[in-house]
């Protein structure tokens, strides 16, 4: 059985984005429960957790219901496949789009089948605003979707509108293996109720070589191949590519663009907020660690003056007036042909020079199985066909070879986000501002630093009321 005809590098890279972009109808909220060229890529490139280490299977026992296939279908022994018994034929999905023949689903077609018959995939397409009543009044109804899409979110496992999927999903074994640290994470009461392919690192720095070259500075790439891609570094290309060609005043090329407000805050290490193995929520916001990335982050706009403030900063970048912009993987659009001819590429985030590795955004969201659900082990199924798609390494490096040239992906693209964007070298750091409420402060975490109100205060002033936001969610008195 040969599935990687099915699969293409792009396809694999754009299905999980519009996957969880069509799942995840309401990220951010919480349940109302009144509604209740940096080097040569090799075929071994593979997306590993980052901070995974090699593991053996563990050996389930004999009587146990979750039992594994001799092998995948490539004959990888270490891809092997849960061996899940579908208990419906139709897998029910609630997003806000449709999706057809997507990889994932063709892959469970070859894999899985029901009575002899291959799965089929229902939708119920429901608005972004409509996702989450829709949800709890199915069920509430008992007509429960096998899955969805949503950022973690504790009222979810508290109100019991979604069970665990340890009885079909081994976190130790098989394809998924290499997520189990990442899913740990996420344990609630001993048990897994989340669950992510690939957990999103596609936060990136992109960066245009032709501007660097221009004026004689190292590129990006070149700093983090040495492992001096630091916060220092990055503000010193920054700084010497703030230009004022014609001195009249007004710069006519900026170092940088900050689309990801937080990256320099998750290099640190740390995070808004930390989801401990207990069910509490630590709040961080007043830690040395995130006052040490506010502080750099406003001497960047205040003092050194390098960073670009207008909302087109990618259209500047296209136009080689920016020399580094912040953001997702998916900013490439624009930049196509720059890459292409290998003017434009990206790398991970910058390290803090005060922490001890490279750490990295790790996106808190993912796939659940509602209470109710009529087929979650063909939920379970489709999950693992996705886990697949990120595993099968031959796969993934055969598809570049055939379609990259077309698309316009390139090699050192390949390179970077299989072995070090989604690779070992990075740890990544969970982002949890969504799940509790803190994304609400965004305006005075970014916009009133950066406007000269003191870090301490603005800080001291919105503790309480993260505080109270992770009570709410938690349901503390």
């Amino acid at each position: 059985m040969n599935m990687k005809k099915t699969i293409s590098i792009v396809a694999i890279i754009l299905a999980l984005l519009l996957t969880m972009l069509t799942l995840a109808g309401c990220g951010t909220s919480t349940v109302d429960t009144n509604v209740t060229d940096t080097g040569t890529p090799t075929p071994t490139a593979k997306p590993h957790d980052a901070d995974s280490t090699p593991m053996k299977p563990t050996v389930i026992a004999e009587d146990s219901d979750r039992k594994f296939l001799d092998a995948a279908p490539n004959d990888d022994p270490e891809l092997k496949m849960p061996a899940i018994e579908l208990q419906d034929k139709v897998v029910t999905i609630l997003a806000v789009t449709e999706e057809v023949d997507t990889p994932q689903q063709l892959i469970m077609k070859e894999l899985y089948s029901y009575n002899g018959e291959a799965p089929e995939f229902k939708y119920i397409v429901t608005t972004h605003g409509e996702f989450m009543s829709k949800l709890i009044a199915d069920v509430l109804a008992g007509n429960p979707p096998d899955l969805f899409g949503n950022d973690y979110d504790p009222t979810l496992i508290k109100k019991d509108l979604v069970q665990p999927v340890d009885e079909y999903i081994s976190f130790t074994q098989g394809v998924w293996k290499n997520t189990q640290k990442s899913h740990d994470r996420y344990i609630w009461n001993g048990r897994h109720y989340l669950v992510n392919p690939v957990f999103s690192r596609w936060d990136v720095v992109w960066f245009n070589k032709a501007v660097f070259e221009e004026y004689g500075i190292d590129t990006p790439d070149v700093l983090y191949a040495d492992y001096n891609w630091t916060w220092d570094t990055m503000r010193d290309a920054a700084m010497k590519l703030t230009i004022d060609l014609n001195q009249d005043g007004s710069n006519d090329i900026y170092g940088m663009a900050i689309d990801d407000f937080n990256m320099f805050i998750s290099s640190t290490g740390t995070s808004y907020a930390t989801l401990n193995a207990d069910g509490t929520v630590t709040n961080n916001i007043e830690s040395p660690e995130i006052a040490r990335a506010m502080t750099f982050y406003v001497n960047l706009y205040l003092k050194d003056k390098c960073v670009y403030r207008g909302d087109d900063a990618r259209d500047k970048f296209v136009l080689g007036q920016i020399a580094m912009i912040s953001g997702g993987l998916w900013y490439r659009g624009p930049f196509t042909e720059m890459v292409r001819a290998g003017d434009v590429t990206f790398v991970p985030y910058p390290r803090d020079p005060s922490a001890d590795k490279y750490y990295c955004p790790e996106g808190a969201g993912g796939t659940f199985i509602p209470r109710g659900a009529n087929n979650i082990a063909g939920a379970c199924a489709l999950l693992s066909c996705t886990r697949y798609m990120y595993e099968d390494e031959k796969g993934l490096w055969d598809d570049y070879l055939k379609v990259a040239a077309n698309e316009g992906w390139t090699e050192t693209e390949h390179y970077m986000l299989w072995n070090e964007v989604q690779g070992v070298n990075l740890y990544p750091v969970p982002n949890l501002a969504n799940c509790f409420g803190i994304s609400a402060f965004n305006g005075d975490i970014f916009v009133r630093t950066r406007e000269g109100e003191p870090w301490a205060t603005i800080a001291a002033e919105i503790s309480p009321m993260i505080d109270d936001n992770i009570n709410r969610i938690l349901d503390v008195e």
